[in-house]
């Protein structure tokens, strides 16, 4: 947030309408007036107030929508807080250096730069990764980011105010109004609410600052259009993403939703049908159809009496219908019901439930754990991304993986992704000794259709490897791979758990899974 009062004295020859409108300033640090004498205009206080406001509702819309575009992790959400909060150090270094003319222009730019960002930079990422330039399109939107997005605030706030009025006071109402900003996005204000409120708030401060009825028409229009025309533009926008960054041949955006976790997205490829979850796919009906075979529909099969199974993630519920198809009594959970309300909207030609065919609960699963202490589990499926964020990181530490071994029936089975597809990777072979340290049984399988190693671990699991080659037999034709217990437990001797302070998958998934990342 920029910080008002600290540059020097402003060059005479600028900001005078708004100097002319501040009292005559004192030696005193908060000046009052005398008596009748006229208070201070409202005017430059408004502004200040609706300023703190834009800058916060920047931060969280600059922060919301370079996650969603420039890949899903806590990495990317600091760089991008970073790039807000760095403006106003840039700023200040040249700020007496700054002529009123390039300040206008610099505050034009801004405010162009603040109405298109909520597509704009899905749009330029999509450019910049099309043209192989993954790792530019990053420097160039935090470059980009922290000098159009609050290091102008930090040039036009210490002018507009001057030397008249206490420091306290000044930022204090810079301030109120980014607290104010929160209000409605706290009383449960839409995703798209307060995108409104933000492009409403840009052409209040225009208008204020400028006082050129004109000009805020102008802008009005402006922000009105593309308020109105946001869903197409953001349609087109992630249309083009998808097939720069996904290689997706004719893209088509079915719908978009922005949960308060991530934002989710249907995209429609031809005959294929994708759910993306911060612009990374989770699910689709060719490749990623074979992840829910083997992480739930296979290892179903080895249950001759179908009992209880827990699903922890939805997405687009596929593992689920295939466990209520074998005959399992299925709990669900998930952080977000809105991805599971996606699945079964949008997927439910594909995995036919109805909605009394199994019971979601929604919530972080180790606190519904908590609440169902009592409940016990036949088989437990991991249908959960990869370790992008640090919240799925931690879903395979031994730790949790110890919490779902107590839950367990007698000869239960608990499926999980590797998240690799080589015993060598860092990723895979922390998150299978983990489940060795774990488990006193485990079992791996790589099949060709999938590509990724999907480990099965019990007490005593409920197939032997000849079983297991049976089952793979009838489904996969592109080979596969058997990882016996002996085997995966010498393979991965010596290598460090991936554990909470071992969280090198943080990294070690974006180099491997993510386009064009190499660090």
């Amino acid at each position: 947030m920029a910080e008002v009062g600290t540059l020097p004295a402003p060059r005479p020859d600028l900001g005078e309408r708004a100097r002319r409108e501040q009292p005559p300033s004192t030696a005193e640090p908060d000046p009052q007036p005398a008596a009748g004498e006229a208070a201070a205009p409202i005017r430059p206080d408004l502004l200040l107030v609706t300023c703190g406001a834009v800058l916060m509702l920047t931060q969280i819309i600059a922060v919301r929508e370079i996650g969603s575009a420039l890949f899903p992790t806590e990495l990317v959400t600091i760089l991008s807080t970073i790039m807000v909060l760095s403006g106003p150090s840039l700023a200040y270094a040249v700020a007496d250096r700054v002529s009123d003319r390039a300040l206008a222009w610099w505050g034009g730019l801004t405010t162009a730069f603040l109405l298109i960002m909520p597509v704009g930079i899905r749009f330029f990422t999509g450019f910049m990764v099309g043209h192989g330039g993954d790792l530019a399109a990053l420097g160039l939107v935090f470059c980009l980011g922290g000098m159009f997005t609050s290091a102008f605030f930090a040039v036009f706030l210490p002018r507009l105010t001057g030397r008249g009025g206490s420091f306290r006071r000044l930022y204090a109402l810079e301030l109120a109004g980014a607290l104010t900003a929160l209000g409605p996005m706290a009383a449960g204000l839409s995703w798209g609410g307060q995108r409104h409120l933000f492009f409403a708030l840009i052409v209040l401060t225009l208008h204020l600052a400028l006082q050129r009825p004109r000009l805020t028409l102008a802008a009005g229009l402006a922000a009105a259009g593309l308020a109105l025309a946001h869903p197409t533009l953001d349609a087109r926008a992630a249309e083009y993403y998808g097939a720069s960054c996904w290689d997706l041949a004719e893209p088509r955006s079915v719908a978009v939703a922005y949960s308060p976790y991530q934002r989710i997205e249907v995209m429609q490829d031809g005959p294929r049908r994708l759910l993306l979850l911060d612009g990374l796919p989770y699910y689709d009906v060719g490749e990623l159809h074979w992840f829910n075979h083997y992480i739930a529909e296979l290892p179903g099969r080895f249950f001759r009496d179908k009992g209880r199974a827990l699903v922890v993630g939805s997405g687009s519920l596929g593992s689920t219908a295939y466990l209520v198809r074998q005959g399992f009594e299925v709990v669900t959970v998930d952080l977000d019901r809105q991805v599971a309300e996606f699945g079964m909207t949008f997927f439910h030609d594909l995995h036919g439930l109805a909605t009394g065919d199994f019971q979601l609960r929604t919530g972080d699963i180790r606190r519904v754990l908590a609440e169902h202490p009592d409940e016990r589990y036949d088989l437990i499926v991991l249908d959960i991304p990869a370790a992008f964020h640090l919240h799925t990181a931690l879903l395979y530490t031994p730790e949790f993986l110890g919490r779902l071994k107590e839950r367990l029936s007698p000869g239960g089975m608990v499926a999980l992704n590797t998240t690799g597809s080589d015993l060598g990777d860092g990723v895979p072979a922390a998150i299978i000794r983990g489940a060795c340290q774990t488990f006193a049984e485990v079992m791996g399988v790589r099949g060709g259709s999938l590509g990724l190693i999907v480990l099965y671990c019990g007490t005593r699991l409920p197939m032997t490897v000849a079983t297991m080659k049976e089952q793979l037999l009838i489904d996969e034709r592109q080979g596969f791979e058997i990882f016996p217990d002996a085997s995966l437990r010498t393979a991965t001797r010596g290598v460090p758990p991936h554990t909470a302070d071992h969280l090198a998958a943080l990294l070690m998934t974006l180099q491997a899974r993510v386009p064009g990342w190499n660090p």
